[in-house]
């Protein structure tokens, strides 16, 4: 018997709480994003950006025009809340994990967090990551943008209120987009694995405790669900039953009835008895009496001779 470790993907990863006191919830990013097409030609423009023009920007989709909101809703607030500033003690902020780039993003930069947790980092569809030369996750995502080009976007130029604008570029440059992070957490797992002499161990298969439940043993709502079609089994079965035990007695007493109906007294006296009835004689054999005149009377003559 031997040990083997084998690591897990976490599908949820619980909150954490920093030694200032914040706590962290994870919400995940896994399920297919498709952006909108017409998200590679929505730009905002703000005074304090370096870059300038900023595409597949959340605050577009938030405050500008939400028919065109170009990033999933979890990027949208986790956004909104990067923009009010560090999570105070006592506060619940968020992050995003398990995390998946949405579809069509570029997978710019990983970093090994610790012995189980990776962060990385995505870009929009055509944007590439500079300004990072650690390695690390830092730098801008941006997408290049060539001379004669004419971009429209949205600035606020008085209050709070977005006007549209379009430029014609006259030279080659590039235009900045908000890189996304998130969290990936691994669990490492033991197993038991058994091997015989001279053999080499196999690959251990990690099978966790829900899975074994879920194998091992029925749910409550299918146990529940075999009971009642059992029952309703059984009295389908007993009303079939006794609807065939009706019929059968009904048609015996219908068959004895219109046996009955045909049978002649003489049958039945038969039946009744059990041997054939007396039968008066036929004509031509009846015996018949002598009429009193034609009696034969004897006489004794004195010789004791009979005279007649």
């Amino acid at each position: 018997m031997s040990a083997a470790s084998t690591t897990i993907a976490a599908t949820t990863i619980p909150p954490r709480t920093g030694t200032a006191g914040a706590v962290t919830s994870f919400v995940p990013l896994t399920t297919v994003f498709t952006a909108n097409p017409v998200c590679s030609e929505l730009f905002v423009k703000f005074a304090s950006n370096p870059h300038g023009l900023m595409g597949y920007d959340p605050y577009y989709g938030n405050s500008i025009d939400p028919l065109y909101n170009c990033n999933p809703s979890v990027v949208s607030r986790w956004f909104k809340q990067s923009r009010s500033g560090p999570i105070q003690p006592g506060e619940t902020g968020i992050s995003m994990g398990p995390f998946s780039c949405p579809l069509g993003w570029n997978t710019v930069a990983s970093q090994i967090k610790s012995s189980s947790s990776t962060l990385a980092e995505c870009c929009p569809p055509s944007f590439y990551l500079i300004n990072n030369p650690s390695g690390g996750i830092s730098g801008d995502c941006v997408m290049d943008v060539t001379s004669g080009q004419t971009l429209t976007y949205a600035s606020q130029k008085s209050g709070s209120k977005f006007d549209t604008f379009t430029t014609t570029l006259s030279h080659k440059s590039t235009v900045g987009a908000i890189a996304i992070t998130g969290w990936n957490v691994n669990y490492v797992r033991s197993v038991a694995t058994s091997t015989s002499a001279g053999e080499i161990a196999p690959s251990a298969t990690i099978t966790s405790s829900t899975d074994k439940t879920s194998t091992s043993a029925l749910s409550g709502g299918a146990i529940a669900g075999i009971v009642i079609a059992i029952v309703v089994t059984a009295v389908l079965l007993a009303i079939g039953l006794f609807i065939y035990m009706k019929k059968r007695r009904k048609e015996h007493q219908q068959s004895t009835t219109e046996a009955d109906s045909t049978q002649t007294p003489r049958d039945k006296q038969v039946e009744l008895h059990g041997r054939d009835l007396p039968h008066e004689l036929d004509q031509a054999t009846m015996v018949t009496e002598l009429p009193a005149e034609h009696e034969m009377r004897y006489e004794l003559d004195g010789e004791g001779e009979q005279k007649k």
